[in-house]
């Protein structure tokens, strides 16, 4: 019997490239800074974490929490530079 292929068998697969606009706007701004950050951890891993960046560098969730973990820092020191700002005053 012939392999048919089901329809999009590619889709749902680790292609980072959204096909919607909204997708895409989706990808940018929840996936896109985790992605980086973990593939740094991946080709960089600290001393016996091979294993665990390798697996966090294939999963979408800790992509997405460590991506608002990037923001969530981001909005700190932003609110500590304010903060030190008003306090001058």
């Amino acid at each position: 019997m012939w392999r048919v292929p089901y329809r999009n068998q590619y889709e749902g697969s680790n292609d980072p490239w959204p096909k919607t606009f909204f997708g895409w706007v989706v990808w940018l701004v929840f996936y896109m800074p985790g992605s980086i950050a973990l593939w740094i951890n991946y080709m960089y891993p600290q001393r016996g974490q091979v294993w665990m960046s390798g697996r966090q560098a294939q999963n979408k969730i800790v992509t997405v929490i460590t991506t608002l973990s990037i923001y969530f820092s981001i909005a700190m020191i932003v609110w500590l530079f304010v903060m030190m700002g008003m306090s001058h005053h």
